[in-house]
């Protein structure tokens, strides 16, 4: 992405983490890949280079705190884990993982707490894909899509795949 169109979009981290408090794990990973992405731009001297980095140091440290110990994988519902119709979502699963990895390889966290956080993270998702009779990888244990719901009992009336 060029520099300039990063400066000019930058508005969001802030404002579009605030709005996925609630929303499926796609949606807060989404958000987690457009802020360690713009990082990767972002010069170092633009004025809210700290803040964004805070935001994602942040939302790093979260995810390692909710990451399911069992599987290696985020909730659908990422701070529900302890639901019993929460279950792990393998394509939230993914982004979060590249965007840890993605954080470690920029310097914005530190590897040696963070590596552990993304090698669970790549086994849980593989451990979710299995090639099929026509050679073709299946992802298990992902949802279509959910978008920000009203309510946290509207987020599992969503179909797994």
């Amino acid at each position: 992405m060029n520099p300039d169109t990063v400066r000019r979009k930058l508005a969001g981290p802030i404002q579009i983490l605030a709005c996925h408090r609630r929303s499926g794990a796609r949606g807060l990973a989404g958000n987690a890949l457009i802020v360690v992405e713009t990082l990767a731009d972002l010069p170092k001297d633009h004025p809210k280079r700290a803040e964004t980095e805070d935001i994602f140091r942040r939302l790093a440290a979260g995810l390692k705190r909710v990451q399911d110990p069992k599987s290696g994988r985020w909730f659908q519902v990422v701070d529900k884990g302890n639901r019993p119709d929460n279950w792990t979502d393998t394509s939230g699963s993914a982004m979060f993982t590249y965007a840890i990895q993605k954080g470690i390889e920029l310097g914005l966290i530190d590897g040696k707490e963070y590596t552990t956080v993304v090698e669970k993270g790549f086994e849980g998702i593989i451990g979710n894909a299995k090639i099929n009779d026509k050679g073709l990888v299946d992802i298990y244990s992902a949802c279509d899509g959910v978008g920000v719901q009203a309510s946290y009992d509207n987020t599992f009336t969503t179909n797994k795949k």
